[in-house]
């Protein structure tokens, strides 16, 4: 099996508008130490290939980002799939609200650096070491305690 497209992408076009299957398109990312993304990307581009998975994922030592659209009737082998890879277990994944099903035309995953532009290089950051998850509410509890300090690391 090729690792990668073989087929032209104005075909790849073609055929995903003609083809009456419903899609959902999804994202996530995850940093986590991955120690072989080659491996991995390989492994990826295996497992969603055969779950039909069209999209973009970025997967570094630091972890994975991917933006990908899957047919709906396979979203639960594709969570099943995602979750059997070790640092992908359990990661949230985020259904685009305004959806035809047509964000991609092909599954291409690239090995890279870094799976984000943020600018920063510092090999003493570990990008895993993060804190708890809280809910809105949980939030806004901590949010009107006096002695919370917020640091906003939005874009």
């Amino acid at each position: 099996m090729a690792l990668h497209n073989r087929i032209n992408n104005r075909i790849l076009k073609q055929k995903l508008h003609t083809t009456p299957q419903d899609r959902s398109t999804l994202s996530f990312y995850k940093y986590a130490h991955v120690d072989d993304p080659a491996y991995w990307r390989d492994q990826l581009y295996i497992g969603l290939s055969a779950l039909e998975t069209l999209g973009r994922i970025y997967i570094a030592t630091e972890g994975v980002n991917a933006q990908v659209s899957v047919p709906r009737s396979r979203v639960d082998e594709f969570r099943k799939y995602i979750d059997s890879i070790p640092f992908l277990t359990g990661v949230r994944l985020n259904f685009a609200v305004e959806d035809n099903g047509r964000s991609f035309f092909k599954l291409k995953i690239v090995v890279k650096k870094k799976i984000l532009a943020d600018g920063l290089d510092d090999s003493t950051f570990d990008v895993t070491q993060t804190g708890p998850h809280v809910d809105a509410r949980e939030f806004n509890r901590l949010a009107d305690d006096p002695n919370t300090i917020i640091v906003d690391m939005r874009n």
